[in-house]
C-alpha cells in the first residue's frame, strides 16, 4: 500500500493498494492498520467486493467496520475507507494478478501524487 504525500481528500486517488490474493477481505485487517493514522478508526469500507472476498468476510470475527457495495459515482477500481474522524480515503485496487513492473509503475506514481 502506497499513499499519497497529501492523503485524504485533497485529490482523486490518496494512494494505491496491490493486495497478494483476490480475497481482498483476507488482507484487510493489514490495510486498515496501515491507514489508521491517516483515516483515523476505520468505520465503513466501500468496494466492488467479488464473490471470494464476501465469502471470507461473513467467515471473519466481527471487527465493527462495516464492508458495503460501491456508492454513486465510485469507480470500480477504488476502495474508500471512511474513518470516525470524517474522512474519506481512496485507494486505487492493483488486482493481485498484475505484473510486478505495472503493479509498481502505478504505486510509485501513486506515491508521487500522480494518482
Amino acid at each position: 500500500m502506497r499513499l499519497t504525500p497529501h492523503a485524504c481528500g485533497e485529490t482523486l486517488l490518496d494512494g494505491v493498494w496491490w493486495p497478494r490474493t483476490a480475497n481482498l477481505t483476507r488482507e484487510l485487517h493489514d490495510l486498515i492498520s496501515a491507514v489508521t493514522p491517516s483515516v483515523g478508526v476505520t468505520e465503513r469500507i466501500t468496494f466492488g467486493w467479488n464473490p471470494a472476498s464476501i465469502s471470507q468476510r461473513r467467515a471473519d470475527l466481527p471487527d465493527g467496520v462495516t464492508v458495503e457495495d460501491r456508492v454513486a459515482d465510485q469507480p470500480p477500481d477504488v476502495m474508500y475507507l471512511f474513518g470516525d474522524n470524517g474522512t474519506r480515503l481512496s485507494l486505487l485496487i492493483i488486482p493481485a494478478a498484475t505484473h510486478f513492473t505495472h503493479a509498481h509503475a502505478a504505486m510509485a506514481a501513486a506515491g508521487a501524487g500522480g494518482g
